[in-house]
């Protein structure tokens, strides 16, 4: 079975597994991160690009267009004769016009990967509930309660994030960029039977937190209502170098009534810069 990589939480994984491929949701490790040093290109678009010349093939890769440099990666990945690559164009709001633009676009990418897999889709193989959600974890005695933002964070990344706040703080929400589709609500069984295509562009573009969909106080709102049941002493927004969406977020995060931000940029292992800061914050917040 041919394995089709994504890296966007837009992408609906049910729709690669019923065209009968292998979903696989990329998570970069610490190989992919050293090679990820290019000027000018955001850390995680590389690590992306990277890790996908490891793959042995055949495979797929979908792109996306709500990421300019994520847009770009494909034209690179074409020019670099990357094979079997689709641009899926998911647009950045969410009313009813783009619920039909979007459901257009899963068309063909359906088309695009029943051709890969020679067979029919069969839509009676996707499961309508919900993701299992992943977002927020019981505190551990009287470590800091931190709600984690910003950029793709891979596991490694986190796992290394977690360690820098050893037995001072505890991550209780991840809400960063590829963590967000697990807020996605289940689908409906018999609108999928009506139109799956419309179905999933609904729940995949109407209810998954993100801050590159517009209006964009949306993604604000659905961040104070999260923290309104999961008690959080600070949030730690990630960036990553030559990412300049995530940078105006953070203006955006201390004009609101939330809890005190740290913004830090955190590649593939922790700088001595980012580590101090982490030291300050949890220092402020009473650790």
């Amino acid at each position: 079975m041919m394995p089709v990589w994504y890296n966007c939480p837009f992408v609906p994984a049910e729709l690669i597994s019923a065209c009968g491929l292998s979903s696989r949701r990329f998570d970069a490790d610490a190989g992919d991160f050293c090679a990820a040093q290019t000027e000018g290109i955001c850390f995680a678009v590389e690590a992306f690009l990277t890790g996908m010349k490891k793959q042995t093939p055949p495979y797929a890769v979908i792109f996306t267009t709500l990421c300019d440099q994520m847009r770009r990666a494909f034209d690179l990945y074409q020019a670099n004769g990357g094979k079997n690559g689709f641009l899926l164009n998911v647009p950045v709001t969410t009313g009813p016009d783009a619920i039909s633009l979007f459901a257009e676009e899963l068309r063909q990418m359906k088309q695009f990967l029943c051709r890969l897999s020679g067979h029919a889709a069969r839509f009676n193989t996707i499961h309508t509930d919900a993701p299992i959600s992943q977002g927020s974890k019981p505190h551990k005695n009287n470590r800091a309660k931190i709600a984690l933002t910003g950029g793709p964070v891979y596991a490694c990344q986190l796992a290394a994030l977690e360690h820098s706040l050893g037995s001072r703080g505890t991550i209780v929400l991840n809400a960063t960029e590829n963590a967000v589709e697990q807020f996605r609500r289940a689908l409906n069984p018999e609108a999928m039977k009506t139109d799956p295509y419309v179905e999933l562009a609904a729940a995949y573009l109407q209810t998954i937190p993100s801050i590159r969909t517009r209006p964009g106080h949306l993604f604000y709102q659905w961040l104070e209502t999260q923290l309104q049941t999961t008690a959080v002493d600070g949030i730690i927004l990630i960036r990553h170098p030559f990412c300049d969406h995530w940078r105006g977020v953070e203006h955006q995060l201390r004009q609101r009534p939330l809890p005190p931000v740290l913004a830090i940029e955190w590649n593939g292992s922790p700088q001595a810069a980012a580590l101090s800061r982490l030291e300050a914050f949890l220092e402020m917040l009473g650790q």
